[in-house]
């Protein structure tokens, strides 16, 4: 089982201490996150100092995210056991929210923008590494149906956008990676659907399903990203 890795979503993300593999993806260690991060603390101190924090009223809604914020901060850097909550926090400017557990210390979640709403996923190793997802085209520039779509797409672009089916009956769609284990091999995968877009922003056309693996070898330690295949969506050619 693929051990140790935790992965969540976010909107920004200052990458410090960037590491200088040659990784085709954003790697960099943070030093509270070695060993894993504990999601029940991490639960704990955002559900209490929220509640804690939720007594600002304002006419202005942004002033008043902003004053809880900056409330609940200060409330967990004097908490030794929020030390991570608060690390994602400074790293990322959101707290982290919905968390999913691959195996003992492998962890989803997710963070949300406040601006357009758009989540955003990250991975982190049992080192403290935290992995972003890549938007690197080289992963995907020599697969025949990016070969394709570049030529009606010029500005064709990798994105961390992840995919989901837009049929107005499933709302809340599952977009977490996929688990899966490599054949004849030790190295386990966590398999996302980036979408390749017709330029890289939040309101460009999703042409096609970039299925990446972020790979892990046997000790959960990060191996590089590697391009599964490419789907192409009906709607690319559909104007």
């Amino acid at each position: 089982m693929l051990k140790n890795i935790i992965l969540f979503t976010t909107n920004l993300l200052i990458f410090t201490n960037v590491l200088a593999k040659p990784y085709l993806a954003k790697v960099s260690v943070i030093p509270e996150f070695i060993g894993g991060l504990n999601i029940d603390q991490i639960e704990n101190c955002e559900d209490y100092y929220e509640k804690k924090c939720s007594i600002f009223q304002t006419n202005n809604l942004a002033e008043e995210i902003f004053k809880e914020n900056q409330c609940i901060e200060k409330k967990m850097a004097q908490k030794k056991d929020c030390k991570q909550a608060l690390s994602i926090r400074h790293i990322t400017y959101y707290s982290a929210q919905e968390m999913r557990r691959y195996s003992n210390k492998t962890i989803v979640f997710s963070t949300r923008s406040f601006a357009d709403a758009q989540d955003t996923f990250y991975i982190v190793d049992k080192k403290g590494e935290l992995i972003e997802l890549t938007t690197n085209d080289t992963l995907v520039n020599k697969d025949p149906n990016y070969i394709i779509l570049k030529k009606k797409y010029p500005n064709l672009a990798l994105t961390s956008f992840i995919y989901w089916k837009n049929d107005f009956v499933n709302l809340q769609p599952d977009v977490f990676p996929e688990l899966h284990a490599s054949l004849n091999s030790s190295i386990q995968n966590l398999v996302f659907k980036q979408e390749l877009r017709d330029n890289f922003c939040v309101a460009c056309k999703p042409v096609a399903i970039a299925y990446i693996a972020y790979q892990f070898n046997q000790n959960s330690q990060f191996i590089n990203p590697k391009l599964l295949k490419i789907d192409i969506l009906p709607e690319s050619f559909s104007r």
